[in-house]
């Protein structure tokens, strides 16, 4: 087997094993009752808003200042994430229009509320995961060695990011089935991403343009759509402390 045919292959564990995995776990746990599911939700928010400010935008900041000055490096992967999150915000809206004309989007129901912010994640995650496969297939490029580091590295994220998507889509009535499917399909990108950045082998400052509107994409849409959403199903105990633990885990995640 060639290592380019190595790269794919690990590209393919890690994006889409990595999110199927925790779709599957979302999945169980947002079928588990309301209060299960905001943990699982407020954790999954916790870890897209950690990985977010603590390792995207830092790592797309540090890659454009290869190709500019510092300071102006910081500002650009802000704009460049401030038009990631516009356009997550024109998608919402989008959606909020479609599930209006079928009659769905007034009606103040959790579960129609809950499968869009499911959707929303998963076009979100499918966005971030992307650069991850860059990242993978450039790595490989130069060494295999570390394209299987970096693949293990981004399968250990993919997994919460799996549980933002299949924790909503449960508790909104879709079936475990394909809340899965959908977790999983999130990370095909990340084979298309491998096989990117093969082609290419160094696209550094291509892939921090990504990286950064990926990181304003993974906001807006936690911030619009899941944390919304997780308060909702618990009104009375809001779950501040599994917010805090994601936050504390992509930490973790960000120092590895």
């Amino acid at each position: 087997m060639s290592e380019g045919l190595i790269v794919i292959c690990l590209s393919a564990a890690a994006g889409i094993v990595g999110t199927g995995l925790g779709g599957a776990l979302g999945a169980l746990l947002g079928g588990g009752g309301e209060r299960t599911a905001a943990g699982a939700m407020g954790f999954a928010s916790g870890i897209m808003i950690g990985l977010s400010a603590f390792e995207m935008l830092p790592s797309a900041a540090g890659a454009l200042s290869g190709v500019m000055s510092e300071t102006p490096a910081v500002f650009a992967a802000a704009a460049i994430a401030l038009i990631g999150a516009a356009l997550v915000m024109l998608a919402e809206r989008a959606l909020d229009r479609a599930s209006a004309g079928r009659g769905a989007g007034n009606s103040g129901q959790g579960g129609g509320r809950l499968t869009r912010a499911g959707i929303a994640a998963a076009i979100v995650i499918a966005l971030h995961n992307l650069p991850e496969g860059v990242a993978i297939g450039g790595t490989g490029a130069a060494e295999l060695s570390g394209g299987i580091t970096v693949a293990l590295m981004i399968a250990l994220h993919d997994v919460p990011e799996g549980m933002a998507i299949g924790a909503p889509l449960a508790g909104g009535g879709v079936r475990a089935g394909r809340a899965i499917l959908a977790a999983a399909a999130s990370g095909i990108t990340t084979v298309i991403g491998a096989a990117i950045g093969l082609a290419a082998g160094s696209v550094a400052w291509a892939g921090a343009v990504a990286v950064a509107a990926a990181a304003g994409s993974m906001l807006a849409a936690t911030f619009s759509s899941l944390l919304p959403e997780t308060y909702a199903l618990s009104d009375s105990r809001p779950p501040v402390f599994a917010v805090l633990l994601g936050i504390a885990a992509a930490l973790c995640f960000s120092l590895v």
